[in-house]
């Protein structure tokens, strides 16, 4: 089934998260919260989900079990009832010893910022909205970055003004903005970006289709071109690191799988890159439809593809020299699609202890319409070929949005 809805509206918010403090490296999650961005278009809410493994607490574990209080409201931040990017707006990250941890939700139609606080359990308590002072209300957010460490910085894309504005954040609070101009080869605003892997350079996709790298020492565009799938149609819209230094970059289509890689040099200058799939390599990277979402494994070597044209997920492999490959993976049909949901949204891995056999991972899955919310995926990879399986307790009801894009999955460490 191939849906009609547009990926990309001006107006949306996208948020993009990395997360590598040394202390969350060294400890093993106990589990995971599911954080939602419930995109609701009056009041907006996020809504918080755990990760369970007791029998008492689900019928088939594990589970996902709803958080005592939620849906949590924003107050006065405003959503666009899913009429947005596919992708990450809403982010998390762990702080006071990752016993405590933030979380900023994207308000797509109000153009703010939402930051709330857990204690020591998933519960959320809101802080504050925040709104970049040199964008109006209706700017047309895009796109957030969150970097790594105790003490992120958090850089928004907006469409109306193509500038990127970015705070230093102060636990759960965002301090200050400052702005520079961000626009695509065609006119478009940021899409999605990443911190290159030899900061301090951020990688970005344009709506356009074109991509470019910025200086975060003087804030200046260091490179920008047209990829080379750009002429097959393909249009970047995500992008990951690679852990040899290529970015890689999930293609909008018409309803082929595309991935494109170009090697970021100690200066930041963007390669040409390499085309992977589309309509110029047709079944090259497996006959999944639509490849706007991606995300990496830890290692970096599975692509993790939501195919936005029907309800499946797909997996590519990635080798050395920026080299994409088809898994060969059965490309399956999730449970309630086309009955319950009616296109994938974003998709987060849980690493490590969230399943018995490789990552786990979670798939916002939006109503669109077909029933009362929206519901969550949850699958389990194989860590040698990257292959996913849907838990049995998959999918979990979402009842507080009705077309659910973007989650955010964070880890739970036990108090020490």
């Amino acid at each position: 089934m191939v849906t009609n809805r547009t990926l990309l509206l001006p107006s949306a918010l996208v948020l993009f998260v990395a997360l590598a403090g040394s202390f969350a490296q060294a400890q093993t999650p106990q589990t995971y919260a599911v954080i939602t961005n419930d995109d609701q278009e009056t009041v907006n809410s996020v809504s918080a989900y755990v990760l369970a493994h007791n029998g008492q607490v689900c019928t088939l574990a594990p589970c996902l079990a709803s958080v005592k209080g939620s849906p949590f409201l924003t107050q006065n931040g405003q959503g666009t009832n899913g009429a947005g990017v596919a992708a990450s707006r809403v982010v998390t990250y762990g702080f006071a010893g990752r016993s405590h941890f933030c979380v900023l939700v994207a308000n797509a139609e109000s153009s703010s910022i939402s930051a709330f606080r857990s204690g020591y359990s998933p519960k959320l308590q809101f802080q504050d909205n925040y709104q970049h002072k040199g964008d109006s209300a209706k700017s047309g957010a895009m796109a957030l970055y969150l970097s790594s460490g105790d003490f992120p910085d958090l850089y928004a894309s907006y469409s109306e003004s193509k500038t990127v504005a970015f705070w230093a954040t102060d636990r759960c609070k965002l301090r200050g903005s400052r702005s520079f101009s961000a626009v695509g080869l065609h006119g478009g605003a940021v899409s999605g970006m990443v911190l290159a892997n030899i900061a301090p350079y951020l990688i970005v996709a344009y709506a356009d289709g074109s991509i470019g790298s910025y200086s975060l020492e003087n804030f200046e565009l260091v490179s920008q071109e047209d990829t080379t799938g750009f002429a097959c149609g393909g249009l970047a819209t995500s992008v990951g690191m690679s852990n040899d230094q290529y970015a890689i970059f999930g293609d909008t289509t018409s309803g082929t799988t595309e991935i494109e890689t170009a090697y970021v040099s100690t200066n930041g200058i963007l390669s040409p890159t390499q085309d992977y799939g589309g309509s110029c390599h047709p079944g090259q990277l497996g006959n999944g439809l639509g490849s706007s979402i991606i995300t990496l494994d830890p290692a970096a070597k599975h692509i993790y593809v939501a195919n936005t044209g029907g309800g499946s997920v797909d997996t590519e492999h990635y080798s050395s020299g920026g080299v994409v490959t088809w898994a060969h993976c059965p490309l399956n049909t999730l449970r309630g699609f086309g009955v319950q949901w009616d296109m994938p949204g974003q998709l987060v891995l849980a690493p490590k202890g969230s399943t018995s056999e490789g990552d786990g991972i979670f798939l916002a899955e939006a109503g669109g319409g077909l029933s009362q919310g929206s519901y969550i995926g949850f699958l389990k990879a194989n860590s040698e070929t990257g292959c996913m399986l849907e838990e049995p307790s998959s999918p979990t009801s979402d009842p507080n949005s009705p077309n659910l894009l973007s989650i955010a999955a964070q880890p739970l460490y036990k108090q020490q």
